[in-house]
């Protein structure tokens, strides 16, 4: 979903919890260095060839920045920073029992 459309419907989403976890995904995909990057499902995209992976978790996003701590230019920077917003939200996930599925659904549901 465009990261707009979310940001205009984010006051629509009744658990108070999921809401931070919301614009964490936000701002990922915001500071994501992909040109005109401005939709979540592309930026999980994204993610996911990063990770080389089928799937997002916390484990998978905290070993490749163990993996990968070498953020000396402006691009990896950019990566870095947009990884510890998806890395944050996904604590909160954790924090409060949310499964990535249930924030996908609450995302999907604001259209």
């Amino acid at each position: 979903m465009k990261i707009k459309n979310i940001e205009d419907s984010i006051e629509k989403i009744s658990d108070i919890n999921i809401v931070p976890i919301v614009e964490l995904i936000v701002d990922a995909v915001r500071t994501y260095p992909l040109y005109e990057l401005n939709d979540t499902e592309a930026y999980f995209h994204e993610i996911m060839k990063l990770l080389n992976s089928k799937e997002i978790s916390l484990e998978s996003l905290k070993s490749y920045m163990d993996n990968n701590s070498n953020f000396e230019n402006e691009k990896t920077i950019w990566v870095s920073d947009s990884l510890y917003s998806i890395i944050e939200a996904f604590e909160l996930m954790r924090l409060y029992k949310i499964s990535f599925i249930e924030v996908l659904r609450v995302i999907e549901d604001l259209k």
